[in-house]
């Protein structure tokens, strides 16, 4: 049980420590598992309409 607290308090502080990096609410920070599907989480939350294009 010792341990699952101290996990638990481990990501807790990844939130407040994100999010005093980035300036932003706690409740504004999401841990994705992987940069793939982080970037898919993205692209697909925004309306792309064909002909758009994208650069970076």
């Amino acid at each position: 049980m010792l341990r699952k607290q101290k996990m638990k308090d481990a990501v807790e502080h990844v939130y407040d420590a994100a999010s005093l990096l980035i300036g932003c609410e706690r409740d504004e920070i999401d841990l994705i598992e992987n940069t793939t599907r982080t970037w898919d989480m993205a692209l697909y939350a925004m309306p792309f309409k064909s002909g758009d294009l994208w650069k970076y």
